[in-house]
């Protein structure tokens, strides 16, 4: 049997080196990244990521640009700030390559923060060469005091355009995030409008999901947070939760444990409403049926080619429920071909790719698509 996988193997890898797939590394002493080590293993020979810190300090990065061509995809982070996020984006990058069959390349620029400054010296690093593509995964930065040369094609997947104020009109930036407000607002048509409950988490999403419910009129809101772990003290015994619209703007296990918590305490709500955060087969292992039986959940990830989900499966990555390696994906099918009709249910508006936004049930051992 291990022969046969061997032989597997050598197969699958003498397949894929028909593709030029080529993550630029170099390391220098200013940033420790080993998860990013980790990623660049298998193919060390042809392998780089540019470490470089907010005063554009960076080893040798003149030769790398001069290496720069058209079937070339510039991939920028902070692995500081987006951690893991860094190696789903390669290893949905390098599936698509892969299910493409295209010759491209990445190079994989690993930035000390999402600073103005940082930034901008990359960028004017970038700009002496010509029709850059650049993926960008910026968690904070907008590019809103960026100077963007007309040369530079940014996509930005964790961006949207609901949270940028200037800059927004640049034809050569993409914005790629999914839009929460959209879901809010689709989800609420589902409210009992006068007795919304808002249950939210202190994390940046979780105070920005809570200031779009809180643009309606709520009976009660918590932030529920690491000091209240014990979650019936503002459970038991409140009366506003019965007959309430809950939205669950808190991230899975909180989600899981307050859903176990109502159904515990006997508090019947309406409904229970949640975003994109809890669209996660997650929730039905982690609950009873009976816990969600009254939950709709909301979700902006569309169609997505069946190969390309297969491709990403063999690579370790979820296109199906994580919406950032989603939105990542669609990024790349927008830099190499400048459009999105893969993606048949997607559309361009304004810089900002538009989502469909689709409501669930959470079944017995499944998602139920509620009709429209």
């Amino acid at each position: 049997m291990r022969y046969i996988f061997a032989l597997f193997i050598i197969v699958f890898i003498t397949n894929c080196s028909n593709v030029k797939t080529q993550v630029s590394y170099k390391q220098n002493n200013i940033i420790k990244t080993p998860s990013i080590d980790k990623i660049v293993k298998n193919d060390e020979q042809n392998s780089s990521i540019v470490n470089i810190d907010k005063n554009g300090t960076k080893p040798s990065i003149q030769n790398d640009i001069e290496d720069i061509k058209k079937d070339e995809i510039i991939v920028v982070f902070s692995s500081n700030i987006i951690g893991k996020y860094g190696k789903d984006a390669l290893n949905c990058i390098n599936s698509y390559i892969l299910f493409k069959n295209q010759k491209y390349s990445v190079k994989v620029y690993n930035i000390e923060d999402e600073s103005d400054e940082t930034i901008n010296n990359l960028f004017e690093t970038l700009d002496q060469d010509s029709d850059i593509k650049v993926l960008a995964l910026f968690a904070t930065n907008t590019l809103e005091n960026i100077d963007i040369k007309e040369n530079l094609k940014i996509y930005l997947p964790l961006i949207h355009t609901n949270i940028v104020t200037s800059n927004s009109n640049k034809t050569n930036i993409l914005y790629g995030a999914i839009d929460y407000k959209k879901q809010i607002d689709r989800l609420i048509s589902y409210s009992n409008s006068n007795n919304i409950v808002d249950l939210y988490d202190n994390s940046t999403l979780g105070n920005s999901l809570h200031k779009f419910v809180d643009k309606n009129i709520t009976i009660f809101k918590k932030e529920v947070n690491d000091n209240n772990k014990y979650y019936n003290q503002f459970l038991s015994k409140n009366k506003k939760l019965e007959n309430s619209t809950i939205i669950l703007n808190t991230p899975i296990v909180k989600s899981s444990i307050l859903l176990s918590q109502l159904s515990s305490l006997d508090i019947k709500p309406s409904v229970v409403l949640s975003t994109q955060l809890n669209y996660t087969p997650l929730i039905l292992s982690l609950t009873q049926k009976e816990d969600r039986d009254n939950i709709i959940i909301a979700s902006s990830i569309g169609y997505i080619p069946q190969d390309i989900i297969e491709y990403n499966i063999l690579n370790g990555s979820d296109l199906s429920y994580n919406w950032v390696n989603y939105s990542i994906v669609v990024g790349i099918e927008y830099l190499i071909n400048n459009n999105i009709e893969l993606f048949h249910d997607l559309n361009i508006e304004n810089n900002q790719v538009v989502y469909p936004v689709q409501l669930y049930r959470a079944g017995q051992d499944a998602f139920e698509k509620i009709s429209q």
